[in-house]
């Protein structure tokens, strides 16, 4: 019996009932997080990120019920779904669904590298030898989008390599949905840059790679 392919043996594990749950949950998150943005009240970038992060983990633990594949794989101290064999961390890549996902990464600096070091122990071993047809252990649910729109793309997207610890590089990345819409109401000027600030973590950890005493967000 072949091998499968790593975008086959994720189109096992993540059936197209999954995935359509998957991008529910992020809309409904996004809905969410920005019925209150008012900035004149303090409501900024930093704290639409950490409300993505609160009901973005509520939403996703809804979906361990349905029945679509998806259990939680460990709460704490990092939250972390399980798909079949892999690790699934949920994290902001981006504002717009026509950034390109091959040149966008998440801001966080603590639990997101992690996800490229699993993948690389899993691949390469501690003496850095190819693993034979070993796969990546962790993947990415790579979201996009902002208060005015909402959610605007979805991905699968596995990490392979870190700098500066944050993940500086895609091996596979599969697009789940992107938004229809292409017209953006924002203020004439404005643009909408990524906050450099610590976000706390959609994931799941293993116990043996970042051992922990205390729950912590990232």
């Amino acid at each position: 019996m072949e091998e499968l392919t790593l975008p086959e043996e994720m189109s096992v594990h993540f059936s197209d009932a999954c995935r359509d749950a998957l991008v529910e949950a992020l809309r409904i998150t996004y809905q969410h997080a920005s019925a209150p943005w008012d900035d004149s009240i303090g409501y900024d970038m930093q704290l639409f990120r950490f409300m993505l992060y609160k009901l973005g983990m509520h939403q996703l633990k809804l979906l361990c019920d349905r029945g679509v594949g998806l259990f939680i794989h460990s709460p704490a101290p990092l939250f972390r779904l399980g798909v079949g064999p892999f690790q699934l961390a949920s994290y902001a890549c981006g504002y717009r669904g026509d950034d390109d996902i091959w040149t966008s990464f998440p801001n966080n600096d603590q639990g997101a590298p992690n996800l490229s070091d699993i993948n690389q122990l899993t691949l390469f071993g501690e003496n850095a030898e190819p693993s034979g047809d070993a796969r990546p252990a962790a993947i990415v649910l790579a979201h996009f989008g902002n208060p005015e729109i909402g959610l605007e793309a979805v991905y699968l997207a596995v990490p392979a390599a870190k700098e500066n610890d944050r993940i500086s590089r895609w091996s596979h990345a599969e697009l789940l949905w992107k938004t229809p819409l292409r017209v953006h109401a924002k203020p004439e000027g404005e643009t909408l840059r990524p906050v450099d600030v610590p976000t706390p973590d959609l994931e799941f950890i293993n116990p043996l790679d970042q051992p922990s005493n205390a729950p912590r967000h990232g």
